[in-house]
């Protein structure tokens, strides 16, 4: 009985073991490649360290100031949210040229246009066609 104690428990630390491993290596790089998630929220690109961070909801979110951490801690579902609408360089793409299909109507007429998008920060309009 006590070797079978004495492997379920080695079993348990080395799954405990992994367990935090993975963690610990999700986290790792921050959210919006390093930028300021505050900032990004309020339309700042502030390229950070990573010194100052918080891991919310199993993601590490970057700060380029304690202040900024404070006030993304009041609401942050709403500032990851408007971080992601703002963050340009956030968007996962290959190749660096992206397309972007609009529907709109002109003098009563509905138009489909596909718009050309390369990947730059800031985004840029390449080109457009049907």
């Amino acid at each position: 009985m006590t070797v079978f104690k004495t492997i379920s428990t080695i079993a348990t630390l080395l799954f405990s073991t992994f367990l935090f491993s993975t963690f610990s290596f999700a986290a790792e790089s921050g959210a919006f490649g390093d930028h300021c998630t505050y900032g990004l929220s309020r339309g700042a690109f502030n390229k950070t360290n990573c010194e100052i961070n918080e891991i919310y909801k199993g993601q590490k979110y970057c700060f380029s100031a304690e202040s900024s951490k404070d006030s993304f801690l009041f609401d942050p579902d709403t500032t990851i949210e408007k971080a992601k609408i703002l963050c340009n360089s956030c968007i996962e793409t290959s190749p660096a040229q992206s397309e972007l299909s609009i529907d709109f109507t002109s003098n009563g007429q509905a138009i489909n246009k596909t718009l050309d998008i390369l990947m730059d920060e800031p985004l840029k309009f390449h080109r457009y066609h049907d």
